[in-house]
Parts: C-alpha cells; sequence; structure tokens
C-alpha cells in the first residue's frame, strides 16, 4: 500500500500459506481490542497442507497459459476470521440481520441492502434490526412481492407465525422479508435519522 501512497489502518497477512494473502484496510479506525483480537487470530495455523501448484501437480497443464500463470494458494481459517473480525469492528451500517449481507448508502440518502440465502432449496425468512426507527422499506428485486412485515420482537408470536401484508404497519426498527432458495433480495430502506 505504501507504494501507493496509502497509509493502511491495519495490515493482515497470512502467514501460514506458501503464497501468502495479505489485506489491509484503509479510512477507518481499528480499536485496539479489536487489533489484539486479529493479531491474535493471525498467529493460529489451521494445520492445512499447501496447494501445489497446477504445474507441480499436471506436466501437461505447463502448455495451459492461464492455469500457468496463476498462483493458487491456500488461506488459513485464522486468517478468514481476521479478515471477519475487521469487517465487522468497522462496518458503519445502521443494520444487523441474521442473513449474509451487505448495505451500500446511495446517493438519496437511501440505504441498498442486499440479503442472501445461500440454501438452494429453501426459501428463508430475513431478520433485520436497525439502529433507529424505518421510515419505509422498498424492495428492489422481482421477488419477494409482498413488503417486509415489521415486528416488534423476533421473539414473538408475531414474528413466528405473521402473515405478509401490504397493509400500512407502525413504523418499527424490526423488520422480516422472505427470499428465495439460493436467491437475493434488494432493499432500499430509508430511517429516521
Amino acid at each position: 500500500p505504501a507504494a501507493y501512497g496509502i497509509t493502511p489502518a491495519i495490515v493482515l497477512k497470512d502467514g501460514f500459506s506458501t503464497y501468502p494473502m495479505t489485506a489491509f484496510a484503509f479510512g477507518c479506525k481499528v480499536d485496539e481490542d479489536t487489533a489484539a483480537r486479529i493479531a491474535a487470530l493471525l498467529t493460529e495455523d489451521d494445520g492445512a497442507e499447501n496447494i501445489p501448484q497446477p504445474a507441480e501437480m499436471i506436466p501437461e497443464i505447463k502448455k495451459n497459459v492461464l492455469t500457468h500463470t496463476l498462483n493458487y494458494a491456500k488461506v488459513t481459517a485464522g486468517f478468514l476470521q481476521a479478515m471477519a473480525a475487521l469487517l465487522q469492528s468497522v462496518q458503519d451500517s445502521p443494520f444487523r440481520a441474521n442473513k449474509e449481507n451487505i448495505v451500500l448508502r446511495l446517493k438519496n440518502g437511501a440505504y441498498r441492502m442486499y440479503l442472501l440465502n445461500d440454501h438452494h432449496n429453501k426459501y428463508h425468512k430475513a431478520q433485520v434490526s436497525a439502529q433507529v426507527p424505518v421510515q419505509a422499506v422498498k424492495i428492489v428485486t422481482k421477488f419477494p412481492v409482498l413488503p417486509p412485515k415489521f415486528v416488534d420482537s423476533f421473539d414473538s408470536m408475531e414474528a413466528d407465525n405473521h402473515i405478509f401484508t401490504d397493509e400500512i404497519q407502525k413504523v418499527k426498527q424490526n423488520f422480516i422479508v422472505k427470499i428465495p432458495p439460493a436467491g437475493v433480495v434488494v432493499l432500499d430502506i430509508w430511517t429516521k435519522e
């Protein structure tokens, strides 16, 4: 990063790989507890063997320029956990969800949330909590057809046995939305900030 004039807040390197992965974060603050946790995770070797390069495994593959010029590397579990810890600590999203998600801030002030269902043959319900009251939620994708269901709590019967409806609902900070199998639902969310 220094070669490009970037001063990272933190640098992570997988020290147990022949071709070590390196990651860095900038434009954020990493607190001391998170930095210590990440440093500890980076010292953990999961014992997995390094991945042999394709050219070393099969001599005939040397004819294929693409696979011959690419390096293959193992990534240790400690490095992956360190990356996850970093991402969790520096994100400034006002939302938490029980499904994998990405949240971006749009120019119009809305948050665009991508919710993923990694199960290939089951619909899932994503439970989303906002740190501030939600003013409106618009579904950008074609599914689901019905809007999210706002609930007071995810532990209540209301959350377990609800019917999705397009009726006007009281503004709350928790909502549930259906995600199709192996699919993504995209939402635009406006909050009362």
